[in-house]
């Protein structure tokens, strides 16, 4: 029994030893734990952060595209004003040209009849009328007045910032 009570008391000394050893370790274990769970409560933070932003970015290109399509909406209601003006004006124009064009016409064929269907005497009795009626025509003809007063100029003028917005939409 003398070797057990040997080991025993060695044991237990040894035991104490090695128990002391671990206090340093457990401690560790209470320091690494603590940090897992810091870490584990960042990442849920950072996951949380990311999926904010990712959904702030969201609302954020759609007010963008909301703005551009309010763009889009009043540069096409300008284009059809403008548009619309000009045609208005050149409708305007072309119905004087058209009525115009049918009083030199008419002159045309009047005097033109007069001088196949008519007689020498008659003529020559008309002449002073045909001759009033071509005159006063030509004084009323201002081919001028025919260019057109609205010029095809209709085009898209592109903001050169319009290529750098992408670049500081945010960060």
């Amino acid at each position: 029994t003398h070797d057990y009570d040997l080991v025993r008391d060695t044991y237990d000394k040894h035991r104490k030893i090695i128990e002391s050893s671990l206090e340093p370790v457990r401690e560790q274990i209470v320091v690494v734990t603590e940090a897992v769970s810091t870490l584990t409560q960042r990442e849920k933070e950072i996951t949380h952060q990311g999926e904010t932003v990712k959904e702030e970015i969201h609302v954020m290109i759609k007010q963008i595209i909301d703005l551009l399509l309010q763009s889009e909406r009043k540069l096409t209601e300008d284009v059809y004003l403008a548009v619309r003006h000009k045609l208005s004006m050149l409708s305007q124009q072309k119905q004087k040209a058209k009525t115009t064009l049918g009083q030199l016409t008419d002159c045309y064929d009047f005097v033109e009849q007069g001088l196949k269907v008519g007689t020498p005497q008659q003529v020559l009795s008309a002449q002073p009328q045909m001759i009033d009626r071509t005159n006063s025509i030509i004084k009323s003809f201002k081919p001028e007045s025919f260019q057109p007063v609205e010029q095809a100029d209709i085009k898209l003028v592109k903001s050169k910032k319009i290529e750098e917005v992408h670049k500081s939409i945010g960060e």
